[in-house]
């Protein structure tokens, strides 16, 4: 597991695998524990990135929590 700091949120992200790098992004209510079956798979030859979108899993709740948008961190 790791954090991802950006713009005042904290994002979890787990890292699986060696290799050339896939991303995953989970659905609404879910979290990135919902990709370990693929990470199993493809540990052997690819990095697994997957990101939990805010107010899911590890990552930061939303302000306000009657609105939980999605949102993907930008690099400012």
């Amino acid at each position: 597991m790791a954090k991802l700091h950006v713009n005042g949120v904290d994002y979890n992200v787990e890292l699986w695998g060696l290799g050339p790098p896939v991303v995953a992004i989970h659905g609404f209510t879910s979290s990135a524990a919902s990709w370990r079956p693929l990470a199993e798979f493809l540990n052997k030859e690819f990095s697994l990135i997957a990101l939990e979108m805010l107010g899911h899993g590890g990552s930061s709740s939303p302000a306000n929590s009657s609105r939980p948008a999605p949102s993907i961190p930008s690099r400012r």
